[in-house]
């Protein structure tokens, strides 16, 4: 993590750019003026300020960011929507609507299917899901979308620390990898 420490509100390169240029007015202004007159001004004295240690704010990957937008969709669908297709369509939403953080949305799906092969591979998660009776590929998927917090706390844990709430995600985001993909499922023709 990236410390930068400031002084009063400035960094401390402002802060010697900001010296350099009141030692170059001092140098002028301690001279004699024009009448020859000795005109030196005392300079206040330069307090030591309090050092504040200022943590630069964390910013998430637009793919998480694109996870969080659709879940936030999603939890503001009416219950009744609140299925595997109205996750699907959250997804789209978000990609549609913030092209500016992922322009491709292949690059989304492609890192849907990397994180979700990741979770699969915790120690306990197949186990964990043959237990409740579900499908681990069905639950990763849903859990992307819980968020990074949810996702790294059962890399360090296990599924385990998510609870008996997996039993939940039964119906899989996407059936086959070309749905996976965003794709329809008309046949492609080679004319």
């Amino acid at each position: 993590m990236r410390y930068n420490i400031r002084r009063n509100g400035k960094s401390r390169k402002a802060k010697a750019a900001n010296r350099n240029q009141n030692n170059r007015k001092d140098s002028v202004n301690n001279g004699l003026n024009q009448k020859g007159n000795d005109t030196k001004q005392e300079q206040p004295s330069e307090e030591t300020p309090e050092e504040k240690i200022v943590r630069k704010a964390y910013e998430l990957a637009p793919e998480w960011k694109i996870s969080q937008s659709a879940k936030r969709r999603f939890l503001n669908l009416p219950s009744a929507f609140q299925t595997s297709k109205g996750k699907e369509a959250c997804i789209k939403e978000a990609l549609s609507a913030h092209k500016e953080w992922i322009p491709d949305p292949t690059r989304y799906w492609i890192w849907l299917i990397d994180e979700t092969s990741k979770l699969i591979r915790v120690w306990d998660f197949e186990d964990t899901c043959k237990e409740a009776g579900v499908k681990p590929l069905t639950v990763a998927q849903h859990l992307i979308l819980e968020g990074k917090m949810v996702c790294n706390a059962i890399r360090m844990e296990g599924l385990k620390a998510y609870g008996s709430n997996i039993r939940m995600f039964v119906d899989p985001l996407f059936e086959d990898e070309f749905n996976f993909f965003g794709g329809n499922n008309q046949e492609v023709s080679n004319e």
